[in-house]
């Protein structure tokens, strides 16, 4: 994974950036890495989509790291951040992943 980064950044390749951050910090979490290095990965392919407009990977990341933030206690964090990334969407609401995120706003008392 960091050698595709590496090389994607070594190139000017940014298209598929925000998946491959958002893969490495998923691989960071499934091997139990520390979760600030995780929150970190998570909040730089935030960025990296943001920046690009990729709303899908956006939404996914948002999703992850609401469910960081949940499991740490940050659930009001957890909540603005989706709130404010579902409030955008005009389209794909029937997504598995904007359900998703529809459902974890319900849980968090929406």
């Amino acid at each position: 994974m960091e050698r595709a980064i590496n090389i994607a950044s070594d190139i000017g390749e940014s298209f598929y950036m925000d998946r491959l951050l958002l893969n490495r910090a998923l691989l960071m979490r499934e091997t139990g890495q520390n979760e600030e290095v995780v929150e970190a990965g998570l909040k730089r392919s935030l960025e990296v989509a943001t920046l690009q407009g990729a709303e899908a990977v956006e939404l996914r990341t948002a999703i992850h790291l609401a469910d960081l933030w949940c499991r740490n206690g940050k659930r009001d964090q957890a909540h603005d951040l989706l709130r404010s990334t579902c409030n955008w969407f005009t389209e794909g609401q029937d997504t598995p992943d904007f359900k998703q995120a529809t459902e974890i706003l319900q849980w968090l008392g929406e």
